[in-house]
């Protein structure tokens, strides 16, 4: 039952409410914005909806998200999702997890419309990525993969953390060779711990990977999808319900 104090507010359904007093017998007396007091008993406290921020009748209750500007040269805008979470925007879109929000930090900030937050987005300062073709190396990651006689293996990828590795499997230098000229054809990656495999881009085959997906509910009342191996800790509710298939190269 919702707990109704003299001097808050309150909204049954649109009519917005405020509590002048109770009677000894627990009737609330609730004014309405044109003066009309009216009768509440209990069994009517379930209808009343508390609105703990309120402080007058021109008040407006917040609708979310909100868009605000960073204090942080590092972010784009924060995404106010709720009363206390909120989303940090990178400059390239990226985004942090939810991190909590209150109503003091507005302060030095400035109110953004949607578009103007996403105008804020800056694509290009993502890190450059090498263009690529068809004709490009690149390395073959599936432990499962069974190789073929166009793949090639280099013991050389052992060394790897002093390597430049997208460099390296484009490189003459590297010492790949033919997988075929070692009889290797027909075996698992898995199964050659020695080496590091590449083919061309357009010979990389496709491989599916399926995640399950999590409903979640955490103590700050928020609730959202998760995507993992494993169920979530730590929150109030986790529900698995479903999951996503997704294609991925090597």
């Amino acid at each position: 039952m919702t707990e109704v104090k003299v001097g808050e507010w309150y909204a049954d359904g649109s009519l917005r409410l405020f509590c002048a007093g109770i009677k000894s017998c627990g009737t609330a007396l609730m004014e309405s914005r044109i003066g009309i007091i009216e009768n509440y008993d209990k069994s009517t406290f379930d209808m009343l909806e508390h609105l703990p921020d309120c402080n007058g009748w021109s008040w407006v209750p917040k609708v979310y998200p909100e868009y605000w500007t960073s204090v942080s040269e590092g972010f784009a805008f924060v995404r106010v999702d709720s009363k206390n979470r909120c989303t940090l925007f990178h400059k390239d879109g990226t985004v942090d997890s939810s991190m909590f929000w209150d109503n003091n930090m507005e302060k030095d900030r400035t109110r953004l419309t949607e578009e103007e937050a996403l105008a804020m987005l800056k694509p290009e300062c993502s890190v450059n990525k090498p263009t690529s073709t068809d004709n490009d190396w690149v390395q073959i990651k599936n432990p499962n993969h069974v190789i073929r006689d166009t793949d090639e293996a280099s013991s050389k990828g052992n060394f790897r953390e002093r390597l430049d590795f997208s460099n390296f499997l484009q490189s003459d230098a590297s010492g790949f060779i033919s997988c075929v000229e070692m009889k290797m054809t027909g075996k698992q990656i898995r199964d050659q711990s020695w080496a590091i495999f590449r083919c061309r881009r357009s010979d990389l085959p496709k491989r599916t990977i399926t995640v399950p997906k999590w409903l979640v509910s955490d103590f700050h009342g928020l609730t959202f999808i998760v995507e993992q191996s494993v169920a979530p800790q730590g929150h109030d509710e986790v529900y698995q319900v479903g999951e996503t298939t997704y294609e991925v190269e090597g």
